[in-house]
């Protein structure tokens, strides 16, 4: 026989959301705050929030963002407490952060201008035909 594993109801509402979400950014922000060696990619946290920084604001904000993760960056890879980047592998994971996340602020910014501007062009009504 080809029973079907029961089907697992998941929950929908915006409350269910938030709280996941917060429990996903604090066990990240808890394992970030350990002194431990990172993840290979912990860096993709950042490149999300830079993302919708500059797609929800401006790309200053973003840009100051970048900054901050950065910072936060340096800080928690080895040597730790220190702003100060050992190894080779380290800097090169800063700077490839750094090129990504500047090539998606101009990427997105520049999206973001092209569609306000054609939405500054096109007619607010639609055009209306004319009686026979």
């Amino acid at each position: 026989m080809d029973a079907k594993p029961p089907r697992v109801p998941v929950p929908t509402s915006a409350w269910f959301r938030v709280r996941h979400f917060l429990c996903n950014a604090r066990g990240a922000a808890d394992g970030s705050l350990v002194q431990r060696p990172p993840s290979p990619r912990f860096n993709d946290l950042f490149v999300v929030g830079i993302a919708l920084t500059v797609y929800l604001y401006t790309w200053e904000s973003a840009a100051y963002l970048l900054l901050i993760a950065t910072t936060v960056s340096a800080w928690v890879l080895p040597p730790y407490g220190s702003l100060r980047v050992a190894g080779f592998n380290d800097r090169y994971r800063l700077v490839s952060f750094t090129c990504l996340s500047v090539f998606l602020i101009c990427l997105l910014s520049r999206m973001k201008t092209r569609l306000e501007s054609r939405r500054t062009e096109s007619p607010a009504t639609p055009p209306t035909r004319e009686p026979r």
